[in-house]
């Protein structure tokens, strides 16, 4: 893996971590200014005008407090939220396990060309190589295969018959 690319999945999971602060900030904004949708009874419409009343920006409750003060519609829409919110963040968990797949399948594709180019060029060097020592041995084997070097030596007539060893 290069340097480049390391850069660019350093820079991609920076950015989800970005976006998944954001969604944080996001939902206890919400949660916080959030009024419940349907009243029981007098006790209910003092407690929610004293919600409404805080600043948007102070976070979310603490569970137990948010828990006690939930209403049985406010709890099934809350999990409605967290089962929308969980199959939300299943996709994009999801999404981003696809674009990491591409991009690691990116970065094998190129690694392995780059390898299977560098074999080619070694392989291309060594048949270059063989066929240079192919001509010498070819120059040397036409040298010497049919003289001799040596002037001392002389060549006798076949005088001999061949019945006798």
């Amino acid at each position: 893996m290069t340097d480049e690319e390391r850069r660019q999945l350093a820079e991609l999971f920076r950015e989800d971590d970005l976006l998944r602060a954001e969604h944080e900030q996001w939902l206890a904004r919400r949660e916080a200014t959030r009024e419940a949708p349907m009243r029981k009874s007098n006790a209910a419409t003092e407690q929610n005008a004293q919600a409404s009343a805080a600043p948007p920006d102070t976070g979310p409750a603490s569970s137990t407090e948010t828990d006690a003060e939930l209403t049985e519609t406010d709890k099934k829409n809350l999990e409605g939220w967290n089962a929308w919110l969980r199959a939300h963040i299943a996709i994009e968990r999801q999404s981003i396990r696809e674009e990491l797949e591409g991009t690691l399948i990116e970065i094998i594709v190129e690694l392995r060309a780059e390898r299977d180019a560098e074999i080619k060029k070694a392989v291309a060097e060594r048949d270059a190589e063989i066929a240079h020592l192919r001509g010498q041995v070819e120059v040397l084997t036409h040298m010497f295969a049919g003289k001799s070097t040596d002037t001392n030596v002389v060549d006798l007539p076949n005088w001999r018959p061949r019945d006798v060893a």
